[in-house]
């Protein structure tokens, strides 16, 4: 008896290093000892943080020191096991499920909005005076490094408003001009300063149709990210919500 480990004097994260480390085969006693006192502190809130490390852990203590990827059967077991303690723990099962849903509604809403525009009807137009105007020309790389497209954007200012129409041509920029310099009363619709219809003494200079394309294309430029954290949602949280709900013990 002069052997035995009061393990009720461990922290858990104490317990889960000496969990990783024993021997179980030569020190069966202890192991068993070791594991019921783990069991013991599961509806402790820092439970979940020490499990979730202890498997990350000891997964990772399985790689070569060349090989530093997570395989996908071991991304499974630690998925299955934090899903295994999450059902164990109902408050933190909802507080999962909710965090899940508003990320994926946030991204989806962003998303979506990215790739709409606001109808002209519901868009703040008023009259306005041009303060100053100009034509902005930006050389951006696309993809290969040697590759270059030019986007001619169009500057508006108008105190107490810095407005874009962005993406025309060279051309049509310098017409656009022509005709609200010097100070000349426009007609402006726009949302957070981009310029969604641009008029002058009932003439169209820039229309709806014309600039709702090139709004568009300026806002899903970080569309990829967004479907990253996406895609990263689903693989790394959906699966242990999935094994939660699904055990299969249950």
């Amino acid at each position: 008896m002069g052997n035995e480990i009061d393990y009720s004097q461990y922290s858990l994260e104490e317990l889960f290093d000496v969990k990783r480390q024993i021997d179980r085969e030569s020190y069966p006693e202890r192991y068993q000892a070791l594991v019921d006192e783990i069991e013991k502190r599961e509806l402790r809130p820092e439970y979940i943080k020490e499990k979730c490390k202890h498997d990350f852990l000891v997964h990772r203590d399985k790689y070569d020191d060349d090989d530093d990827e997570l395989d996908l059967s071991e991304l499974i077991e630690i998925q299955r096991n934090v899903g295994k303690h999450l059902s164990k723990h109902k408050w933190l099962v909802v507080l999962f499920t909710a965090l899940f849903v508003i990320v994926n509604v946030s991204i989806m809403n962003t998303l979506i909005s990215n790739n709409t525009t606001v109808a002209l009807s519901k868009m703040h137009t008023y009259q306005t005076e041009i303060d100053s105007a100009q034509c902005k020309k930006e050389l951006v790389y696309i993809g290969d490094i040697d590759t270059q497209r030019a986007y001619v954007d169009l500057l508006i200012s108008s105190y107490p408003d810095e407005l874009i129409a962005l993406d025309i041509t060279a051309s049509k920029c310098k017409e656009v001009l022509k005709k609200i310099l010097p100070n000349r009363s426009v007609e402006i619709g726009h949302v957070d300063g981009l310029i969604h219809q641009l008029e002058h003494e009932g003439d169209t200079l820039l229309s709806y149709d014309f600039l709702k394309p090139r709004i568009i294309n300026y806002k899903t430029r970080e569309n990829s990210h967004y479907i990253f954290w996406l895609i990263g949602v689903w693989v790394l949280i959906a699966p242990c919500l999935f094994f939660c709900y699904f055990r299969e013990d249950n």
